[in-house]
């Protein structure tokens, strides 16, 4: 009975480590988690922000477009309005780029 006895207790106690690790892995896996979910929620606030902004800049440009669009409608302007200042000579080369002196950004 003795033996036994010292077996069962060293089974229980063997049982327990397992027990205690599988609640560490346990908790480190929470943690992990909570912090993969933290992480993620900041990502989305900031995916949040960036539409937010992106809607108030496209409807900005919409309200533009309806008046640039109103004041042509008003001054009787056609779709072939030309531009204000010269375009200048083509380049003879197809490859060269074409630069618009109205609008030197597009390019």
């Amino acid at each position: 009975p003795g033996k036994e006895l010292r077996a069962h207790q060293e089974r229980e106690q063997q049982l327990r480590l397992l027990l205690q690790a599988a609640e560490a892995t346990s908790r480190e896996q929470q943690a992990e988690a909570s912090r993969s979910q933290a992480a993620h929620l900041e990502q989305l606030d900031k995916l949040r922000n960036e539409n937010a902004k992106l809607e108030e800049a496209t409807k900005s440009m919409q309200e533009q477009i309806q008046q640039l669009l109103r004041d042509n409608s008003r001054s009787g302007a056609t779709g072939q309005q030309r531009h204000s200042q010269p375009v200048g000579k083509i380049p003879e080369s197809k490859d060269a780029e074409i630069k618009c002196p109205a609008h030197p950004q597009d390019t």
